[in-house]
């Protein structure tokens, strides 16, 4: 069986840390006798059409982000979809962010 993964960001190939992304699933996927393949998926291609090809998402570190609400947008699709889920520097921090607006109920504009 491959295991399909979205790497929801703006991948950018002088950007190190993207780079590593790659290297990082690919050694991830060695160590557990794994089938991985995985694609890159921009912040404003992002729709749950798109979502709905992989097994999990990786947000990947690199804001800001072309979309925000795109990165926020496949963080909610995984989270009620029951999809796998991780994120690593801003990824991460995408992934709070969206718990708390949507779950927690932080973060929203009020009328004064």
């Amino acid at each position: 069986m491959k295991v399909q993964i979205g790497i929801v960001g703006d991948f950018c190939a002088e950007f190190g840390p993207h780079g590593v992304t790659n290297c990082f699933i690919e050694h991830a996927a060695a160590c557990s006798g794994v089938e991985v393949a995985s694609s890159w998926l921009d912040t404003d291609q992002v729709s749950g059409k798109a979502l709905e090809q992989f097994d999990a998402l990786w947000i990947a570190p690199g804001s800001p982000y072309r979309s925000v609400e795109g990165a926020l947008t496949a963080i909610r699709f995984a989270r009620e979809n029951g999809l796998p889920l991780g994120g690593a520097c801003a990824g991460f921090q995408h992934v709070v962010l969206e718990y708390a607006r949507n779950v927690l109920g932080f973060f929203r504009c009020r009328p004064c």
